[in-house]
């Protein structure tokens, strides 16, 4: 008899999940509301396959996955989630992990729980630091990882919100560290809940990035069985001086520049710093030139409106902000990937290709990007959304309920031609 560990604290879903999974031939179903029950089950017995939600009363259902990890239980894991990451399609797919959005069909949990049960055979791998830097982003939590490494070295991760803002390695700092932790084994990955909120940030790239630049990293890992130094690896290009040019050529100008993934003091032509990263002044990105543009029209977009407080512009592909301005100072950067997602979901969302599907079935033709303007109004502010015609992109623009909408409109559709011009 297989066992199947249900982690949700809404009483009645958990319930329907337990009923719904019932039906399954050859399965039990166990339920836990907390961690802390979650733990206690499997204390009683380990599961065959955990399906739990992030975000848990007392603690995140990482946690969970982190005490079967360490018991040595390696199980298939299925999150459900009602705040999945818009560029989780864009991340490389992991044999043991299933993502579902709430609400969640039955029939497609059912389904999922048969194919994981069904389809498990042999050793399964553990979970890495990508793995859980993946989910951490889904849950949106405040987190600390402890990662273990097989050589006794012990390196930490401080995840606020979802986003990473330190990590520390030994000498290693920053993605620096991350980095490290990716391409060497692990033995253990340990998570808690961050008791404190750290002083100041120092990896400053959206999350979706940094997961994508680590799995690649991870896989050139994996496929020459040794382990990468991440600064010359090519994903991770360490900034070169001018004078390096006739001898380096182009060597690891391809991945992020280290500059755009650490804030770091600025350092005199005569100082030296401890961290591992201390450039001279690095090449900008192949992308900087279009991102400082697009950024600069963001900002003339405030400017020209009264009352605006941000503007931004959303790649629908990839959920990423590719510029934005804003002149508030709370609006973080977990704020900000929670707005761009959230324009993701308005024009490209699941319901919103079902409308498309209809559409195009009763014309008889294709129908995309149906929703051209999207205008809200909520408590304090207004939201205009447009579609940037010919881009797979589109430009929100946030201002409080005293302004003018026509005004708001109008300045959106006069910076079409700037912005299409500015972007790649």
């Amino acid at each position: 008899m297989q066992r199947v560990l249900v982690v949700e604290d809404e009483a009645l879903l958990l319930q329907v999940i337990k009923t719904a999974l019932s039906s399954i031939t050859g399965v039990t179903i166990r339920g836990a509301r907390t961690v802390a029950d979650a733990l206690e089950e499997i204390e009683i017995g380990p599961p065959d396959l955990l399906i739990t939600d992030l975000s848990l009363p007392d603690g995140s259902g990482l946690q969970v996955i982190e005490r079967l990890e360490h018991i040595g239980r390696c199980v298939p894991v299925i999150i459900q989630t009602g705040v999945l990451s818009q560029f989780r399609q864009s991340l490389p797919p992991n044999e043991r992990l299933v993502v579902l959005e709430k609400p969640i069909s039955m029939k497609e949990l059912r389904d999922q729980v048969g194919v994981q049960l069904g389809e498990r055979r042999g050793q399964i791998a553990p979970f890495g630091v990508v793995d859980y830097l993946q989910l951490a982003s889904f849950g949106r939590r405040s987190l600390l990882l402890t990662v273990r490494l097989a050589d006794e070295r012990e390196g930490f991760v401080s995840i606020i919100e979802g986003d990473v803002w330190q990590a520390k390695l030994d000498e290693h700092v920053g993605v620096d560290a991350i980095a490290t932790m990716v391409t060497n084994n692990l033995t253990r990955v340990e998570v808690n809940e961050l008791e404190a909120t750290p002083e100041r940030r120092e990896i400053l790239v959206p999350m979706q990035v940094l997961l994508l630049e680590l799995a690649r990293l991870d896989d050139e890992s994996k496929h020459l069985g040794v382990d990468l130094d991440p600064a010359s690896s090519g994903v991770f290009a360490m900034p070169k001086d001018d004078d390096d040019d006739d001898e380096g050529g182009d060597a690891g100008s391809e991945g992020l520049d280290w500059s755009d993934l650490v804030e770091t003091d600025a350092p005199s032509s005569s100082s030296s710093s401890s961290s591992s990263f201390s450039p001279t002044e690095p090449e900008p990105p192949r992308e900087e030139n279009f991102m400082a543009t697009i950024n600069q029209v963001c900002e003339e977009i405030v400017d020209d409106v009264q009352d605006a407080v941000a503007c931004g512009v959303v790649d629908l592909d990839t959920g990423m902000l590719m510029g934005v301005h804003h002149t508030i100072a709370y609006f973080t950067q977990s704020y900000l990937d929670a707005v761009a997602a959230a324009a993701v979901d308005m024009f490209r969302g699941k319901n919103v290709r079902r409308v498309e599907k209809l559409i195009s079935k009763h014309r008889g033709e294709e129908i995309t990007d149906a929703f051209e303007e999207i205008f809200i109004s909520s408590k304090a502010v207004f939201h205009f959304m447009k579609l940037i015609p010919g881009k797979s992109a589109v430009v929100v623009l946030v201002t409080r309920k005293t302004t003018n909408q026509g005004m708001g409109w109008s300045s959106l559709r006069m910076a079409m031609d700037q912005i299409i011009e500015s972007l790649p």
